[in-house]
């Protein structure tokens, strides 16, 4: 792979992105790191994969291109201090965090879909703001009482919102369930 390529600021947010959320769409990442400018999406993912940053699952013709971090692209992350403590996976740990099935793959990218409608609704928002939309169950499951037992519960995400208003800021925290079934 190629070392030329000088990380900058959107590319680290958008590997932070591809660690946290394990696939994004070329979509995805065009709304949330290129303000929908397709062209300079492009141009720079391919500048990334040659790199060896960033991969893309195999695809069939018609279906849209999913990208993932790679182990290099992790390392990048790691060594420039931009994972926290939590974060520090080996080879190991990191392949199987990265790892998504097929049937798990439409799920993750529902709630990639979810998160970047967030993220454009409150980007021009004065009053409300994004302030954090976690996607990392372990960061924030818990256990409840039920019945006899305790159950844990891990949501698809956690999605922490600001509020400012007359003066005074308000914070809210509110997990995320993406489902399809019946119930």
């Amino acid at each position: 792979p190629l070392r030329n390529v000088s990380l900058q600021e959107r590319d680290v947010a958008l590997l932070k992105d591809l660690f946290e959320t394990r696939v994004m769409t070329l979509a995805h990442v065009r709304t949330l790191h290129f303000a929908g400018k397709s062209e300079m999406a492009k141009k720079r993912l391919q500048r990334l994969k040659a790199a060896g940053f960033v991969a893309e699952r195999p695809r069939r013709i018609g279906e849209p291109s999913i990208l993932h971090l790679t182990w290099n692209g992790y390392g990048a992350l790691r060594d420039g201090g931009h994972v926290g403590d939590d974060s520090h996976l080996s080879p190991k740990t990191f392949t199987r965090r990265m790892a998504v099935s097929g049937v798990t793959l439409k799920h993750e990218l529902m709630i990639g879909d979810v998160r970047t409608a967030f993220v454009v609704a409150m980007r021009e928002d004065t009053r409300f703001q994004l302030f954090g939309f976690d996607v990392w169950p372990r960061r924030y499951e818990f256990t409840v009482s039920h019945g006899y037992g305790r159950v844990n519960v891990k949501p698809d995400g956690h999605i922490r919102i600001l509020e400012k208003r007359d003066g005074e800021e308000f914070q809210y925290d509110f997990f995320l369930e993406v489902d399809t079934g019946s119930e």
